[in-house]
């Protein structure tokens, strides 16, 4: 799986339609016309176009992972967090209290998980690490 566009549409739903992509969760009272098809009383409106449309969306951002706003228990590892296909990757923690972590990653996307690096945060600190830009875009090692 790789994110290939960022926005901030809710789409709901989607499908495939005699070859269109079909993409429900557009505003209420959307017009019909052009790649929207609605109903008359303005309840729903599906978006229709082609796949390779989404690539005009802007560059793929994502912000979270499997921990964000969570408390963590000591030895307990993550779920794993999908970090290619984005240019700029970033790691950020801040705690009440001093913390030590290790990031583990998974350079080939086969569950071959590797040390990335040990962090140390001091208490109330804001901690920010910005990976490398040679770090994989791809998951390929």
């Amino acid at each position: 799986m790789k994110p290939v566009a960022a926005h901030g549409y809710a789409i709901s739903d989607y499908c495939t339609w005699r070859g269109l992509l079909v993409l429900a969760g557009l505003r209420a009272g959307a017009s019909a016309g052009g790649r929207v098809a609605a109903d008359p009383a303005g309840r729903c409106a599906l978006w229709l176009g082609q796949i390779d449309e989404l690539w005009r969306l802007g560059k793929p951002v994502g912000v979270g992972g499997p921990w964000k706003d969570t408390a963590v228990r000591a030895g307990q590892p993550s779920d794993p967090y999908l970090m290619t296909g984005f240019n700029r990757k970033s790691l950020r923690h801040d705690a009440p209290r001093p913390v030590r972590f290790r990031v583990e990653v998974d350079y080939s996307n086969c569950d071959f998980w590797k040390a990335y690096g040990e962090f140390e945060v001091e208490s109330g600190a804001e901690f920010v690490h910005e990976f490398p830009a040679v770090f994989p875009r791809t998951g390929s090692a």
